[in-house]
């Protein structure tokens, strides 16, 4: 019972991911949160086989990409001016 609803919170936020937010750092936020809810699947399914290194590595993973996203939001405020995912153009890039 516990999977099926950390899979419903993990897939609700991959909905609201995928266009209700606007600024940057909202977007940063809810993958965090997304990254929050794999790690008590994984914390979950792992607890049953004493295999937790895995979560370990998977939790340097995550701060590696939050401190990522972290990077990019503040590069883009500085050289675009603005915080609003609406105003990247991908096609220049």
């Amino acid at each position: 019972m516990i999977i099926f609803y950390l899979m419903f919170v993990y897939f609700f936020l991959v909905f609201l991911l995928s266009g209700y937010f606007k600024a940057i750092i909202m977007v940063l936020l809810m993958m965090e949160y997304m990254m929050f809810s794999l790690l008590l699947f994984m914390f979950y399914i792992m607890w049953n086989m004493m295999n937790l290194e895995i979560v370990i590595y998977y939790l340097i993973v995550a701060v590696c990409e939050s401190v990522f996203g972290m990077t990019v939001m503040v590069l883009l405020i500085r050289f675009s001016g603005t915080y609003l995912v609406n105003s990247l153009n991908l096609m220049l890039w």
